[in-house]
């Protein structure tokens, strides 16, 4: 597909043993490097399955 860069964010140290081994792999396969991104610690909590769910449940009141 033509895919040199991808870019991860990552929230912390667990994020980061999830990511590293795909990135290794993609790096081997396809020659593709990964650039990480470390998220703001005061929004470190946030993620996309905690957007979903606030989501499916109408959303924050208020908001």
């Amino acid at each position: 597909m033509g895919i040199d860069v991808v870019v991860r964010g990552v929230r912390g140290v667990a994020d980061l043993e999830y990511e590293v081994p795909m990135a290794r792999m993609n790096h081997e396969l396809a020659g593709v490097e990964t650039f990480f991104i470390a998220a703001d610690p005061a929004l470190s909590h946030i993620s996309s399955t905690l957007d979903t769910t606030v989501s499916q449940q109408g959303g924050v009141p208020g908001c």
